[in-house]
């Protein structure tokens, strides 16, 4: 960010205070579009009329981002997120668990896509790292 601020300075008297001023003053901007907490991001649709359940595509969760069609696991457990969801509890994920299949590599296993949904809180939860379609409905996950 830096370097970015710094490139168009022309002032070389006071080349240290230009590019300072420039940085706090982004740095002032992003504070105030700060959003603090976990939510949903996008547009969201309500699940059923009688529920306080809110769908959405995307969410914000510990200061990452969480897509449908992320993979995300549980300890030992990976699971492909079906929609993010927030009700008066708090947030969570509908997510299609995946089963073990074999150990590809130190680093990477092979799982199986399974029918069925669940939910996971994102407390319980990790990001994955990297993960692969394969043909036949098997997916490649890196830890």
């Amino acid at each position: 960010m830096v370097k970015a601020l710094a490139e168009p300075v022309r002032n070389t008297k006071q080349y240290e205070i230009s590019v300072l001023s420039g940085l706090l003053t982004v740095q002032l901007h992003d504070v105030k579009e700060l959003v603090v907490g976990d939510r949903l991001i996008g547009s969201c649709s309500v699940l059923q009329e009688d529920s306080n359940v809110s769908v959405a595509n995307k969410a914000e969760v510990y200061g990452f981002t969480v897509t449908v069609g992320d993979v995300i696991v549980r300890g030992a457990e990976a699971a492909v997120v079906t929609a993010c969801a927030q009700d008066c509890g708090g947030l969570f994920f509908f997510v299609s668990p995946l089963a073990f299949v074999s150990r590809v590599t130190a680093q990477a296993s092979l799982f199986r896509r399974l029918g069925g949904l669940t939910a996971w809180r994102p407390a319980d939860v990790q990001h994955s790292l990297a993960w692969r379609d394969e043909p036949a409905g098997l997916l490649v996950l890196g830890r």
